[in-house]
């Protein structure tokens, strides 16, 4: 079995409205070893967190 496989990734969540950046985020995170999950909306990201601890939360505050 291979290690690196079976290693758990970290779990970020992404909150935009948009998707152009959510598209780029996702990309850029998952090539580097992450999980990422995608909230277009405040709501959605808290809908997100009841369920799935995530490891850190990048938000647009804007």
């Amino acid at each position: 079995m291979n290690a690196q496989a079976a290693a758990p990734r970290d779990i970020v969540l992404l909150v935009d409205d948009s998707p152009e950046a959510l598209g780029f985020l996702t990309d850029a995170l998952e090539q580097s070893g992450f999980s990422a999950l995608i909230a277009t909306s405040g709501q959605a990201a808290l809908n997100i967190a009841e369920r799935i601890t995530p490891d850190i939360i990048l938000l647009d505050a804007v």
